[in-house]
């Protein structure tokens, strides 16, 4: 025999735990998923989701593979990574535009991607698609650039310890202004910034 409050436990079932790995520091490109954690939009389909940012040197990709996480943000280097045989699968596109740039100090003469070779430039290898395919439309070889992991500080550009920094136009730009510090904007063209952003993944099979 089964009593009311026996079928009233049965009913309840513990949330499901689900990580989402971010491909960057917590900030407003992941606005969309803090909205729906502070409304509930979580809680009303029973998951508990843990938001994720990014850790310097580490693939969301591979915390993806790995089973790190269960989703993770990253951009068109997806495209690549399934090219080269990942299994990764894109389940949404969130923006359209990507607001990766180059910021240099005004001081250092540095406006173009022409004047990039033999320059150190602090980029997450992992999120540089845009630039990349700017290199490439502009004749630049990347290979002649020499590349700095990015520790994310942007002190490293103020105090000459690189000469050009990979930044987001949504934010760490306006950091620069209100610190009084001159700087130039190196940003890819319309159509090399016209890749998707911010594209939600998940593992090939995660859900079979």
């Amino acid at each position: 025999m089964l009593y009311p409050w026996s079928l009233w436990a049965e009913s309840i079932q513990a949330a499901e735990k689900i990580s989402l790995q971010f491909k960057w520091l917590h900030g407003f490109q992941f606005a969309g998923y803090y909205a729906a954690q502070e409304k509930g939009f979580y809680a009303q389909e029973n998951l508990e989701v843990d938001l994720r940012e990014s850790v310097a040197g580490i693939s969301t990709v591979e915390q993806v593979l790995n089973d790190e996480a269960q989703y993770g943000v990253a951009d068109t280097a997806l495209l690549q990574e399934r090219l080269n045989g990942k299994p990764v699968v894109v389940l949404a596109s969130i923006f359209q535009h990507n607001p990766l740039v180059l910021v240099t100090l005004k001081k250092s003469g540095i406006v173009s991607p022409y004047e990039l070779p033999t320059k150190r430039v602090m980029n997450n290898l992992n999120n540089d698609a845009p630039l990349l395919a700017m290199y490439y439309e502009a004749g630049v070889d990347p290979t002649k650039i020499v590349q700095v992991e990015n520790t994310f500080d942007l002190n490293d550009l103020i105090n000459g310890k690189v000469d050009a920094f990979s930044a987001y136009l949504t934010d760490q730009i306006d950091d620069l202004t209100r610190q009084g510090i001159e700087f130039n904007i190196i940003c890819p063209t319309p159509r090399t910034r016209a890749t998707f952003f911010a594209c939600l993944a998940e593992r090939l099979g995660l859900r079979a």
